[in-house]
């Protein structure tokens, strides 16, 4: 038995262990190879790069890029705005002058770690949201106007991003926006070419890169989904999709723990099933606490159709889930009901002839 229970846990240590770690690197590696509008990928300019142009310095980085370099760089690289002096204390949803004209900010970039590495990004949908909605029940626009205006005139820069990001409070934005580590995202009309020089300490941001492993069919592609699977809660207020779903998935991991901690050594299907399911958890879990949100980049599709996007831990989540249900289908040795409690019934056998007449006599 005391064999039996040491391989219990080696392998639940080993399995837990090994699917974190492998849905932590690959996470990583989307988050530093993938891009997205909202998760551009920045290329800072260095003195050894001056003079070169874009399209040489993303075709060094990404080879795949080759192929249709001129397209990609006018439809998907915009210029990081280095040189827009920020007030922390600013009305985020305020126009800002760039280029000699007054444009709103789509949303802010804030670099974290640093100008090399790709910034999360705080969307403003809180006020063009309201001005949709309110479009269908008020007529007058210069009175939907006002009505934003009144509503979102106490917001300020340095708490709102605060607010939507939980690995920064407000003393941290404002270090950020002093460094120039803060910029706002003001859409895709820069006028960027792939033959356009380069000089030192510019900054271009891609905003998207895909990498098809079986074209027309599976892809790498990342994603932010903020809410629970299928974007459910996706749109709730970051604080309470942060507490809900964190004490959701922390509740659901200790009853995990609980139930395996009773299962019977030797039912190895079980063990592995249920470290397959804590160890996809736990991944997913890691990300709400860092992000707020969870990053998926495996695209399956065909043709328009895309299944939802997901993950490593949702993979390991879905096999553990799976073996789950076909042993309490088709194993007759299933240790659930010994895990509810449950004691084996007894059958009694059926008296032979000469058994009742031997007991008849007795009697």
């Amino acid at each position: 038995m005391a064999n039996a229970n040491i391989r219990k846990y080696t392998i639940f240590v080993v399995m837990v262990a090994g699917l974190v770690w492998l849905d932590q690197a690959t996470k990583i590696w989307a988050d530093h190879n993938l891009a997205s509008e909202t998760h551009p990928l920045p290329l800072l300019v260095t003195e050894e790069m001056s003079g070169r142009t874009v399209g040489e310095l993303l075709i060094e980085r990404f080879p795949d890029l080759a192929d249709d370099i001129d397209a990609t760089v006018a439809r998907h690289v915009t210029r990081g705005r280095r040189e827009v002096q920020l007030d922390p204390d600013r009305n985020p949803f305020a126009p800002l002058e760039i280029d000699e004209r007054h444009r709103f900010p789509l949303a802010y970039l804030m670099f974290l770690d640093g100008l090399e590495r790709a910034p999360r990004t705080v969307n403003l949908l809180g006020k063009p949201f309201a001005r949709r909605w309110l479009s269908f029940l008020v007529e007058d626009q210069s009175r939907i106007e006002k009505l934003l205006d009144d509503s979102f005139a106490d917001e300020r820069l340095a708490e709102y991003l605060a607010a939507h990001h939980v690995r920064v409070d407000e003393g941290d934005v404002r270090t950020l926006i002093e460094r120039g580590h803060v910029m706002p995202l003001m859409g895709f009309n820069d006028n960027v070419t792939a033959n356009e020089r380069v000089a030192r300490g510019a900054l271009y941001l891609l905003h998207e890169r895909k990498v098809d492993v079986i074209p027309g069919f599976f892809r790498l592609e990342y994603k932010e989904n903020p809410g629970a699977a299928w974007g459910l809660f996706a749109g709730a207020h970051p604080t309470f999709r942060r507490l809900f779903l964190t004490s959701i998935s922390t509740l659901a991991s200790i009853v995990i723990l609980v139930v395996f901690f009773r299962l019977p050594p030797t039912h190895l299907s079980a063990i592995i099933a249920f470290s397959a399911i804590l160890g996809g958890a736990v991944g997913n879990l890691i990300d709400r606490f860092q992000y707020n949100y969870v990053i998926d980049f495996l695209d399956m599709y065909i043709g328009r159709s895309h299944w939802p996007t997901y993950n490593v831990a949702d993979i390991g989540i879905t096999l553990g889930v799976l073996a789950l249900v076909v042993e309490m289908l088709f194993v007759k040795s299933s240790p659930f009901a010994q895990i509810e409690g449950e004691k084996p019934t007894t059958t009694r056998r059926k008296a032979s002839p000469s058994q009742k007449k031997d007991a008849k006599a007795e009697g």
